[in-house]
């Protein structure tokens, strides 16, 4: 990528400092502190989570009181996530998290258990967008409660 285009800042540059904000996100949303969680997020950041809208946290949500609806609703859903993160992978403004999640899922209390991939895409010093991608056939299944 060219620097002088804007798109991508010098493969290695910034990967680590990114890397260490991804991570610093997570715990911050395991420990329930929202307020920390939503510091490394622009304003207008774009929240995707590649599931059908029937699940509470399917679907786009926009700008900081859409992540936070988005977490609301998750927090709604699940009960007793245990969350363990595989691999990081940074290159230029992404950094992508690939993991495997547990969870009781309400209201039938089932149990998912499923793969995961969360892309952060940033503009300059900050998120601008997330893309979530999980196993939301499995997920859909354990919320109707099948």
């Amino acid at each position: 990528m060219d620097e002088k285009n804007g798109e991508n800042l010098i493969i290695g540059q910034h990967e680590q400092e990114r890397i260490k904000m991804v991570h610093t996100t997570f715990t911050a949303y395991e420990q329930g502190n929202l307020q920390e969680f939503l510091t490394p997020f622009t304003d207008d950041v774009e929240w995707r989570v590649a599931m059908p809208e029937e699940l509470p946290i399917g679907g786009t949500f926009h700008g900081l009181k859409g992540v936070q609806t988005f977490f609301e609703n998750h927090k709604k859903m699940f009960d007793g996530v245990q969350d363990e993160r595989f691999e990081t992978v940074a290159q230029g403004n992404r950094v992508a998290v690939i993991g495997r999640e547990r969870a009781h899922i309400r209201p039938h209390n089932k149990i998912y258990e499923g793969d995961y991939i969360t892309v952060f895409h940033f503009r300059g010093r900050k998120i601008s967008k997330v893309s979530i991608l999980a196993d939301s056939a499995a997920l859909l299944k354990a919320y109707r409660g099948e």
